[in-house]
């Protein structure tokens, strides 16, 4: 009898359905979320590479944070394939003035899978956990060129608050980043929160 694909099930109910936080990978889901990756990459994802790196790397990288304790990893599946993941960075233990914040990060949705709202659920879904653990803002930032992603951010209420123009340096020039900013939860700047 083979292992469970993921420890925990992917939700079934709206307004997450398709998506789940995930603690440990089976080869099979690993396989896919490298796939999903190396996909998203080739299409120009804002996920750190250029270019898709090799599957050991990719192997190897998410293996890695799956075992970072101020990580969570989130994974939407489409068709029963892991199509897309995003991370949630909680603050570290020794950051007493930031304990209030978190990071979205290696956000993605593989463009085989787009159009179906995995990206908008992996987002709400990380939000709903940032909360559960506490924080009151989440931060995250993207490459100008990602329409797409900066619309749906937007639309939920993220605020841009600044603009990098050496964001990243892809084929031998600069491409603009922006960073955002969402108070989640019940905080608000009226009560002393950021």
């Amino acid at each position: 009898m083979s292992e469970p694909m993921l420890q925990e099930s992917f939700e079934d109910e709206a307004p997450y359905a398709g998506v789940s936080i995930v603690h440990e990978l089976d080869e099979r889901a690993l396989s896919e979320l490298c796939e999903a990756t190396a996909f998203a990459v080739a299409d120009g994802e804002d996920i750190a590479w250029v270019t898709p790196p090799k599957t050991n790397v990719l192997e190897a990288y998410w293996k890695g944070i799956l075992l970072a304790p101020h990580r969570r990893l989130f994974l939407a599946r489409h068709d029963g394939r892991i199509c897309g993941a995003t991370q949630l960075i909680l603050p570290g233990a020794i950051n007493e003035a930031g304990k209030h914040a978190g990071e979205i990060v290696t956000f993605f949705v593989a463009p085989w899978a787009r159009g179906h709202g995995y990206a908008r659920k992996l987002l709400e879904r990380a939000e709903k956990e940032a909360v559960a653990e506490g924080l009151m803002l989440l931060d995250f930032s993207i490459r100008a060129d990602r329409l797409a992603g900066i619309s749906l951010v937007e639309s939920l209420g993220y605020n841009r608050w600044a603009e990098k123009p050496t964001y990243a340096h892809i084929g031998n020039k600069f491409h603009t980043g922006y960073f955002y900013s969402k108070i989640i939860g019940n905080a608000s700047p009226a009560d002393g929160s950021p």
